[in-house]
């Protein structure tokens, strides 16, 4: 049995290019779990403004437009057959809902290149606790508020550019319930 070496005349070996050394993983890894333990967390916006007022007590329309603040609590989607309050039932439907809910999140989205008209239709939209506010963002400026009820119907004409459906909550409980095909309409999470 002969045995061989590799010998390379002087020339260096190839290193594979691409991977870290396995002593840089460790550092790597310590600076996430630092940044995890260390990020400001969102903490619960308190209802300050008492059970029966549902108007932001906190939270500014700055807040909502810049979309600064991160959320907590929700909003939480189940799909398929639903039971709205009322006791009827939406055989194909979206519900979007939270029990503490704190925080500016979108829900829905479109890009209009062109004059479009924004419809939006709601089965069921309402607000048990906490403080609430949903709004159509159109082009960096709020064009429409949306009040809770069923059967709420919304249409803006001829508008163009980014469009949000966006919600803004102080520890607010809410159910936001519509078709699926109405949803599929919008982009979304």
């Amino acid at each position: 049995m002969e045995l061989r070496k590799n010998i390379t005349f002087g020339r260096e070996p190839e290193k594979k290019t691409g991977k870290l050394p396995n002593w840089a993983v460790i550092p790597i890894i310590l600076v996430v779990i630092a940044g995890f333990l260390f990020m400001p967390k969102m903490e619960h916006i308190e209802d300050t403004n008492g059970p029966d007022n549902f108007a932001l007590a906190t939270l500014t329309e700055e807040d909502i437009l810049a979309k600064t603040l991160t959320c907590t609590g929700g909003p939480n989607y189940s799909t398929g057959r639903l039971e709205l309050p009322g006791g009827w039932e939406l055989s194909s439907g979206v519900k979007l809902y939270a029990d503490k809910f704190s925080g500016v999140a979108d829900l829905l989205w479109a890009d209009y290149i062109l004059p479009s008209d924004f419809s939006l239709s709601l089965d069921h939209f309402s607000v048990e606790s906490g403080n609430f506010r949903m709004v159509v963002i159109n082009n960096g400026q709020i064009i429409a508020d949306i009040q809770p009820g069923d059967h709420v119907d919304l249409l803006i004409e001829d508008i163009t550019g980014p469009t949000y459906v966006r919600i803004a909550g102080e520890s607010a409980a809410f159910t936001i319930a519509m078709t699926e095909i109405e949803y599929d309409m919008f982009e979304h999470n």
